[in-house]
């Protein structure tokens, strides 16, 4: 019994952990932040399963956080460049106002000149006028200045003989005339030299006019990439408020699917309950005898149920019903390999029947009144017999009233027996299964034609085969 306990409790573990034998710290890590996960998905025509790889789930999460981190630059991107169009705009601003101020300066300025070009063609034409003329009229009497004295006259030193008083001479009048109009010309040509210097400027406001027409052309390239960025910004989100919609209703289709596979959890567990008792068993005491009864406190296993279906487990709700369907799961898994162990199948395929039942009976060759401790099937001469349920042969060979006996351990205190054969195809030590064929139906030891007699044994006490036939017939069905 104990052996079958240990070979029960290795098929245990290969159910749990078959993947973390011989991994790397890296590769676990790396298995465990992301898991093989399935999603489950119901509809009109059944269940699909979607299995998502660790490759998928890398690519999935690389997608969601670029599509995040586009949306977070696009967003930089428009606030930095609308403060840059902001400035921009406040420089072009200005500019248009000073190139304003430049254009009524430039029509001031033309004015200006041509009012001093006019005063320097009157300047030379009385220039020219005065340098025919020989006389010049004597000035306006200024009643500012002192009159001169008779007796002042002859002490004037500079006079010229004979010349009329009060007259001035000709030649000295045109001299000081064209003195002052070669100053007033100089100032009118000073004046034009500054004018032409503030017309250079002008033309180089003129440029930076161009210039300014080039920050036009790079405010509006600035503008046509902020409106795409923003576009793309708001596509970005609209693709993440979509996926998350998908989370959510993924989540609850999940939910949905897990409370559903508690039932069905718990209606196979009620099955299988049903099927041991049926066969005479009681199913808790040999789950306590495997250590699977509430004494039991220190094993720990049963499947990962959130990894495989990749629920969430945040939310209070995942976490009481993933605990509902781990702890239903695991019993029924305890359940499903107490029975595989059970010699729940008939050991015949073809067609038989019995002829000589399990208890009291007429003796088949003296008449005599006998216990019968099994069942006799008849079929086919030669016709393959399987191993009942699995375990390990304790006996194979030849054994008295017999015959050819073949005698399986299956754990728990259960045994069978399947005698008369034709010929034993397993040895001693063997380990065998439901599907492992054990030998051929014969006519062997004290029998009187060909047939199978089999015996189900439980704590050295004989049991009727025919209950364990009809209560795996229930099993495998269901």
């Amino acid at each position: 019994m104990g052996h079958g306990w240990s070979a029960t409790a290795r098929q245990c573990m290969s159910i749990y952990d078959p993947r973390d034998r011989n991994v790397g710290r890296v590769a676990l890590l790396f298995r465990r932040m992301f898991p093989e996960r399935q999603m489950i998905l119901r509809s009109e025509n059944g269940l699909r399963t979607i299995r998502l790889s660790p490759a998928v789930q890398v690519i999935t999460l690389g997608v969601v956080s670029l599509l995040l981190g586009w949306g977070a630059f696009a967003t930089t991107a428009m606030v930095r460049q609308q403060t840059l169009i902001a400035h921009h705009q406040a420089g072009r601003v200005a500019a248009e106002t000073a190139y304003e101020g430049l254009l009524a300066q430039v029509s001031v300025y033309r004015n200006k000149i041509s009012d001093v070009t006019a005063d320097l063609e009157r300047n030379h034409a009385r220039a020219v006028q005065l340098a025919k003329s020989d006389t010049v009229a004597a000035p306006v009497k200024d009643a500012r200045k002192p009159e001169v004295k008779p007796e002042d006259k002859g002490a004037r030193a500079d006079q010229t003989p004979g010349q009329t008083p009060g007259a001035v001479d000709p030649a000295v009048s045109r001299e000081l005339y064209q003195t002052h109009a070669q100053r007033e010309r100089e100032a009118l040509y000073g004046e034009l030299a500054r004018l032409d210097t503030e017309m250079a400027s002008l033309a180089q406001r003129a440029a930076m006019e161009k210039a300014l027409d080039g920050v036009e052309v790079q405010l509006k390239k600035v503008t046509l990439e902020r409106d795409l960025a923003m576009g793309e910004r708001d596509q970005a989100r609209t693709r993440v408020k979509e996926l998350e919609g998908r989370l959510v209703g993924m989540e609850e289709q999940q939910l949905a699917l897990v409370q559903k596979f508690t039932n069905l959890a718990t209606d196979r567990s009620a099955k299988l309950r049903a099927a041991v008792s049926k066969a005479g068993l009681n199913p808790q005491d040999m789950l306590d005898d495997q250590g699977e009864g509430p004494g039991e406190k220190d094993g720990q296993g049963g499947p990962f149920i959130p990894a495989e279906l990749g629920v969430s487990t945040s939310s209070p709700v995942v976490k009481e019903t993933l605990g509902a369907l781990n702890s239903k799961v695991l019993h029924m898994t305890s359940l499903q390999a107490l029975v595989d162990g059970l010699p729940l199948a008939s050991p015949l395929e073809a067609q038989w029947h019995v002829t000589s039942g399990f208890g009291g009976r007429d003796d088949p060759i003296n008449g005599s009144a006998a216990i019968h401790e099994g069942m006799d099937m008849s079929a086919e001469y030669k016709s393959p017999v399987y191993a009942t349920g699995s375990g390990k042969v304790i006996y194979a060979g030849w054994r008295g009233r017999y015959g050819r006996l073949v005698e399986i351990d299956h754990g728990n205190g259960l045994k069978t027996r399947y005698g008369h054969l034709n010929r034993v195809l397993v040895k001693k030590g063997e380990q065998v299964d439901r599907t492992s064929l054990i030998g051929l139906l014969g006519n062997s030891g004290r029998s009187t034609g060909a047939h199978l007699h089999y015996e189900v044994i439980v704590n050295d006490k004989p049991r009727n085969p025919d209950r364990f036939i009809k209560a795996g017939s229930n099993v495998f069905e269901s």
